[in-house]
C-alpha cells in the first residue's frame, strides 16, 4: 500500500497536467484565426482564373430606360438578387444572376425618403432590408425596392455594412477639418449608436483608394483602414484584430505629422512597391482576395498565410487574357465580379481568337451596359 503523501503527489501532477492541458488547448483556439499573422511573399505575373477561382455564367446587364449603368461603385448580394450602385447616376439596379432588371431605385431628391446621392448600400439578413447610405441619413428600402423608412445621423459617413444583429457605419475620417476619434459607428437592432475603433493618425484624408474598406464578407464583416496593416472583424459590439499583415518591408511608413498630397502619396508608393491601403474584400473557404493601392491584387492563402501579389489574371477556357476591373459582391456568396465596359468589350472580342468571346460580343452595341464575368473565390 501506497503512503498517503505518494497518492497526493499523484494526485497533484495530475492535477498540474489537467490545467497544462487546458492552458494549452486556450491557447491554441485564442491563436486561430483571430490575432494571424499574414506574410508577403512576392509577385506572380500571371496566374490562371481556375487556380482560385471557380467560373459562373458571364451576363450582360439589361439595357432599359431606367437602368443604364454609368459607373458600378458597390455590388450587394442577397443570394437571389445582386443590388448594383451606380456612384454616376445615383441609381440602385436589382438584377437577377442572368443580368435581368428587377427594379430600379432612383429617389434623388430632398423629401424625407429620398436622397441626393448616394455613399454606399449594404443587405440587412436579419431584417431583410437594403441600407442606403446617404451623406448623414440612412434609409431602408424593401425587397421591391420601395424605401419606407429614413433615420438621419449625426455626422458623416463612408460605408454601411450589416453585422449578425445590426448595422456597422465607416466614419469619415475629417468632416469641416474636424477628425473623426473612432473609426467606426455600430447601431444596434433600437438604432443605439456606439463609437468603436479609436482614429488613428490618417496622413492622407482626402485620398480615396480602389473601392470600399468596409464589407460583409460571407458571415465576417471586414473592415481596414489607411495606414493600418491590420485586417478586423466586425461584430456587433467591437472591432476584433482578425489578420495583422507582414508586408516584408513593404509597407509605408509616413512621416510624423506629415500631411500627403494624393498624387504624390500615389506615385512614391508605386516606384518604391509599398503599401498604405487594403479595400474590395472577398472571402472564401481557402482564400482572401483584396486590392492595395499598388497595381494588381493580393491573394490569401488561408491555410499557409502566405500572401502573393497578382499582376495578372487569366482565363484560358474562355480565351480571356486578362481578367478586367474587379469589384467584389459583398454579402453572400463569396463572388466576384469582373466588368468590362461594353466598347472595350467589343473592342477586346474584335481582336480576340476566341469564337466563344466573338459570339457573346454579337449584339452588345457601345451604349449596352457592362458585360460582367462573375467567379466565386474558393
Amino acid at each position: 500500500m501506497r503512503p498517503i503523501s505518494t497518492i497526493i503527489l499523484l494526485l497533484a501532477i495530475l492535477f498540474c497536467s489537467c490545467i497544462l492541458l487546458l492552458c494549452s488547448c486556450s491557447t491554441k483556439e485564442a491563436a486561430s484565426p483571430e490575432g494571424t499573422v499574414l506574410t508577403y511573399v512576392g509577385q506572380t505575373d500571371s496566374i490562371d482564373a481556375m487556380t482560385f477561382l471557380e467560373p459562373q455564367q458571364p451576363f450582360t446587364i439589361e439595357m432599359t430606360d431606367e437602368s443604364a449603368i454609368k459607373r458600378i461603385s458597390r455590388v450587394v448580394n442577397t443570394g437571389d438578387t445582386y443590388y448594383i450602385l451606380d456612384s454616376g447616376k445615383y441609381k440602385i439596379i436589382a438584377i437577377d444572376s442572368h443580368g435581368k432588371v428587377k427594379h430600379v431605385i432612383d429617389a434623388v431628391g430632398g423629401g424625407p425618403l429620398e436622397y441626393t446621392r448616394v455613399m454606399d448600400i449594404a443587405w440587412d439578413n436579419k431584417k431583410n432590408r437594403l441600407l442606403i447610405l446617404s451623406h448623414h441619413k440612412l434609409l431602408y428600402a424593401d425587397s421591391t425596392g420601395k424605401i419606407f423608412e429614413s433615420h438621419d445621423l449625426k455626422t458623416y459617413y463612408d460605408y454601411v455594412a450589416s453585422t449578425a444583429n445590426g448595422i456597422v457605419l465607416a466614419n469619415t475620417a475629417d468632416v469641416n477639418k474636424k477628425k473623426a476619434a473612432y473609426a467606426l459607428t455600430l447601431m444596434d437592432s433600437e438604432d443605439n449608436m456606439i463609437e468603436e475603433l479609436p482614429a488613428i493618425e490618417d496622413y492622407a484624408p482626402y485620398c480615396r483608394v480602389n473601392g470600399p474598406s468596409l464589407a460583409k464578407c460571407g458571415t465576417k464583416t471586414i473592415f481596414t483602414r489607411k495606414f493600418d496593416n491590420k485586417i478586423y472583424f466586425v461584430n456587433d459590439t467591437a472591432a476584433n484584430v482578425a489578420y495583422e499583415i507582414d508586408w516584408q518591408g513593404h509597407e509605408f511608413i509616413p512621416e510624423k505629422g506629415s500631411e500627403y498630397d494624393c498624387s504624390q502619396l500615389f506615385n512614391e508608393t508605386r516606384e518604391k512597391q509599398q503599401v498604405y491601403s487594403m479595400s474590395d474584400f472577398q472571402v472564401g473557404d481557402k482564400y482572401i482576395f483584396f486590392r492595395t493601392n499598388l497595381s494588381g491584387y493580393m491573394l490569401v492563402d488561408k491555410e499557409s498565410g502566405d500572401i502573393k501579389q497578382l499582376n495578372r489574371i487569366y482565363d484560358r477556357e474562355k480565351g480571356l487574357v486578362g481578367l478586367p476591373t474587379y469589384i467584389p459582391a459583398s454579402g453572400k456568396g463569396s463572388m466576384a465580379f469582373f466588368v468590362y465596359p461594353a466598347e472595350y468589350f467589343m473592342m477586346y472580342a474584335e481582336h480576340s481568337k476566341s469564337e466563344w468571346i466573338k459570339n457573346m460580343a454579337k449584339g452588345i452595341t457601345e451604349d449596352s451596359n457592362p458585360v460582367i464575368f462573375p467567379y466565386k473565390l474558393k
